[in-house]
């Protein structure tokens, strides 16, 4: 339901003034040797944030540790202007990212927020989002303890900072000035299960030379949370028509009185499925009590019917963790005018997810049953022997699972690993010029490992009589443990990116304006990028002609095998059985850039700002970029900023080579079934392009009273962004041509059977989207110490889109199940009180997520609020290395997140699905 902008706004800035949420954190302090520092989003250095006529928000690490945080990606999750980011695992929209976080400003796209480390870039994970999307993993970029403080960005950066910087920048800034030794540890339960983490990381500096030398590690543990832990939640969320037992397919034997049962004209049913009549009358609560057979139909044996599986319960919505990171800095000056940073950083982590006991048989296949003369084989069931008998059958098809609830689950492997190496050398030319040069390079390597049904040994398998598809463990034929090891093959994916980058720029004074002698600024340089990417798969995925089609069909000798063809031929691609497959791909990318920016002091109170950026991506695809900003500051109290920009990014690598295929839930009718969604790159693809307005203030009064308030803008053009797979089959059903190409078909005309659906990356036609950013914040000094307030929220106007048939939705408020764009509650609100003594300090968070729709099931997800809290004591003097206890908890009310009727059963990219947290940490300073 649409909200009155001016009621909520008003009634939500009173309770902001009232009371509140994050304190607002000041920019960084000045260097030793000057009175100036670099702010996020320009060249030039000013003396303050303030300063700055572009929106700023500031995250220090005093507000890290009061948020209870242990990895440096879980950041996004608190953040208000942030939405639809993939910080939750979900193994149903995250098929290929576990493992990884990543920043999604304005819901604008994980690929448009351009991520700095040090104010320079990082790069992209070989990891990559269902929907196509890159980006840069934050949870590899550094230990936690290493962080200063996190900048970000909120109007477009294009003009500075180039491609990918359309809805703004998050720039990561590390300690590199600290001295002597710290150790933390901590541990994190759920209080409902056992869902644990515990870390340990420390950080060391010292005077080397003429600077500092700096060097932090870390180490995370993470437990899984079984989706079984939480069966209110997820029970029943899950459920396959493909289970073991499975369902038997007659085809073409019984007399059609229907002719549309009868799409081949030869007078007979074309699919006529009997459930197996194992299914439901098994004890199978003794074998596994989370995946009891769901049966779907009459029990019959010869009445048509399917054998469901609740697959939901043997999934993780946390999986296993563990992760190592290494960061190491030296900042010294060189002599009087010249100055050297050095930086190098490592990153590993393993993710260890549960998956079902066994992905479906995608394709209905031949199983012998008879010799066509009425003698029946031992494996068949006996209740369905007399049918065989009487119709003199050889063979029928299945339908159903190598294992079902009388297995473990398959378990997949999502290994990451990141280096960077970066230096930065800059000095004086003279009191009105400075230089700078740097160089980057970082690569990341991520490799996953699954397991399918391996497509040849299992046609050798039915073919030998080596495996029985009707082999429960129930039956007086079961399948031996040899006999699955042998049908079952461990497939990898391999992929690498690197991002090598090099740049310099001058700045200096070029005139005195006005009488006030403020100078006329400019900074003036270049810049250089080289990206590559590279993606190999095993054989399994890319199938006998390497790139992922099924053109040859071969039996375990590499025989052909012809009885495979025709209308029931296999559909999914490579050598597997349920996953699909793919080719190998990869390319590389150079890119030469130019930029300026220039300030003008128009008056001592007010500057303007003019930016551009020049961008060359060869093959004819360029931008450029220009920033329009000015800062109005009356008096000491108020100042008032505006921005108009352009914004630009250029389609990837993998949104113009890239070709992936993942399972995706697709609604068709009153249920929901895993379809493989094939998404092909297009190197056709134009460049994404936006302009971008900022307007807003902030009004200090004094150092106690702070707050603010902009409204921001965006017009896309040419969004690049993958089709959803849900609105291509929805388009379908609706009779359009172009989407029923997109939808592969098992029975021919008939939209009931879809078995793939291909999208494409595409250009959107636009997205306009605007609302309100706020914050405020009040602190009272009283003898026993500081009592602040603050509030800061996010209000989401409006978010139009239109997509590639020009139909036009509405994405605020939305979950957007069924169009391009992600989860976008209206209000986001962060509310907190601290108190901060001399020994003593607490914290009290009250955390506000606005109700939307859910457009999957039509129904409206509620408002979720939760209530965290802090508190620490700082043993001994707190100026002399000091030792300091802090107890937490998350979510202290345990309030269940809302539950959707979706795989999972929550909104991965809104809640967390583990409830109460508690914790402890230990810090201790020497």
């Amino acid at each position: 339901m649409k909200k009155t902008l001016f009621k909520n706004s008003s009634a939500l800035l009173s309770l902001m003034l009232m009371s509140s949420v994050s304190i607002p954190a000041i920019a960084q302090d000045a260097d030793d040797n000057t009175d100036v520092i670099y702010v996020t989003g320009s060249l030039i250095k000013r003396p303050s944030q303030e300063n700055s006529s572009s929106p700023l928000n500031v995250v220090t690490t005093g507000d890290l540790d009061a948020q209870g945080l242990n990895n440096v990606g879980d950041l996004a999750r608190n953040m208000t202007f942030n939405a639809g980011a993939e910080i939750n695992t979900d193994a149903f929209t995250q098929n290929f990212s576990t493992g990884t976080s990543n920043v999604n400003l304005r819901n604008l796209g994980l690929g448009s927020t351009l991520v700095l480390l040090n104010g320079k870039r990082q790069t992209l994970s070989a990891a990559y989002a269902d929907d196509g999307s890159t980006f840069v993993d934050t949870g590899a970029l550094m230990p936690l303890i290493m962080v200063d403080r996190v900048e970000t960005l909120k109007d477009g950066g294009s003009a500075i900072y180039g491609t990918d910087a359309v809805s703004g920048v998050v720039n990561y800034i590390t300690r590199k000035n600290f001295e002597g030794f710290e150790i933390r540890g901590g541990l994190q339960q759920t209080t409902s299960d056992s869902q644990s983490d515990y870390d340990i990381s420390a950080i060391w500096g010292t005077e080397a030379g003429n600077g500092n030398f700096v060097i932090a590690g870390s180490f995370l543990h993470r437990t899984a949370l079984s989706a079984a832990d939480r069966p209110e939640l997820t029970s029943g969320t899950g459920i396959s028509g493909s289970g073991q037992p499975g369902t038997i397919i007659f085809r073409d034997q019984i007399p059609a009185t229907d002719p549309s049962q009868d799409a081949n004209l030869d007078g007979r049913i074309d699919l006529l499925p009997i459930m197996d009549p194992y299914c439901g009358t098994a004890d199978l609560s003794i074998q596994n009590p989370l995946g009891d057979p769901i049966p779907t139909g009459p029990t019959t044996s010869i009445t048509p019917g399917s054998c469901g599986f609740q697959f939901d319960g043997f999934y993780d919505l946390v999986p296993e963790d563990e992760r190592v990171q290494l960061f190491t800095s030296y900042d010294a000056d060189i002599g009087n005018d010249m100055h050297v940073y050095l930086e190098a950083a490592y990153s590993t982590n393993k993710a260890v997810r549960s998956n079902a006991p066994a992905f479906p048989i995608a394709s209905p296949l031949p199983v012998a049953v008879g010799d066509g003369a009425g003698a029946v084989l031992p494996h068949v069931p006996v209740e369905i022997q007399p049918l065989v008998q009487s119709l003199n059958l050889s063979s029928v098809l299945f339908v159903g699972r190598a294992l079902g609830s009388n297995g473990e689950p398959f378990i997949s492997n999502h290994n990451n690993e990141t280096y960077r190496f970066a230096g930065t050398l800059d000095g004086r030319v003279s009191d009105t010029m400075t230089w700078e040069t740097s160089v980057s390079y970082s690569s990341n390597t991520y490799d996953i490992n699954v397991n399918d049904v391996s497509r040849n040994a299992y046609i050798g398998a039915l073919t030998t009589g080596t495996f029985n598809p009707f082999g429960t463990a129930w039956t007086t034929h079961p399948n031996s443990q040899a006999a699955l090891d042998a049908i079952i093959s461990e497939n990898t994916l391999f992929g690498d990116t690197s991002l090598f980058t090099a740049d310099a720029h001058i700045t200096t004074e070029l005139a005195e304006i006005g009488s006030s002698g403020e100078m006329v600024q400019l900074a003036v340089g270049g810049q250089y990028r080289k990206s590559e990417m590279n993606y190999n798969w095993t054989d399994g995925y890319n199938g006998v002609l390497g790139d992922g089609s099924n053109s040859v069909e071969t039996d375990i000798n590499g025989d052909p095998v012809p009885f495979f063809q025709g209308p029931l031929a296999p559909f999914n691609g490579g050598n597997l059985m349920f996953l699909y497959g793919g080719p190998d791909y990869g390319g590389e990318r150079d890119v030469f850039a130019g930029f300026a920016e220039l300030a003008v002091p128009l008056h001592e109170t007010l500057e303007l700002q003019i930016a551009a950026r020049y961008e060359d991506y060869g093959d004819g695809v360029n931008s450029f970029d220009p920033k329009f900003s000015a800062l109005w500051r009356p008096n000491d109290y108020l100042s008032v900023r505006g921005s108009y920009s352009t914004a630009f990014r250029a389609p990837s690598i993998y949104n113009t080579d890239g070709v992936q295929t993942s399972l995706a839930e697709i609604t068709l009718g009153p249920s929901s079934n895993f379809i493989p969604v094939t998404s092909i790159g297009n190197p056709d693809l134009n460049p994404e392009e936006a302009e971008v307005i900022n307007v807003g203030f902030t009004f200090r009064p004094d150092d106690n009273f702070r707050m603010s308030m902009d409204y921001w803008r965006y017009d896309f053009t040419n969004l690049i962004t993958q089709e959803s797979p849900q609105s291509v089959l929805d388009k379908a059903l609706g009779g359009n041509v172009v989407a029923q190409g997109k939808v592969k078909l098992a029975i021919a005309n008939d939209f009931s059977t879809p078995y793939q659906i291909i999208t494409e990356i595409i250009n959107a036609p636009s997205v306009v989207t605007d609302g309100f950013d706020m914050s405020a914040a009040y602190t009272f000094d009283l003898d026993l110490g500081a009592l602040t307030f603050g509030a800061e929220a996010t209000y989401v106007n409006k978010y139009e889109g239109v997509d590639q048939d020009n139909v036009s939705f509405e994405g605020a408020g939305s979950r957007n199940f069924r169009t391009f764009a992600r989860s976008m509650p209206e209000w986001r609100a962060n509310f907190n009180v601290s108190f901060s003594g001399e020994n003593h300090f607490a914290h009290l968070f009250l955390r506000y997520i606005d109700s939307y729709t859910d457009d999957q099931n039509d129904v409206v997800v509620p408002t979720y609020t939760t209530v965290d809290f802090q508190y620490g004591y700082i043993f001994g003097d707190p100026d002399n290395a000091p030792l300091t206890a802090t107890v937490g908890v998350i979510n202290m009310f345990d309030k269940d997140v809302p539950r959707l009727q979706t795989n999972g059963g929550f909104d991965s990219k809104v809640h967390d699905p583990r409830g109460r947290m508690i914790y402890m940490k230990l810090s201790k300073q020497f």
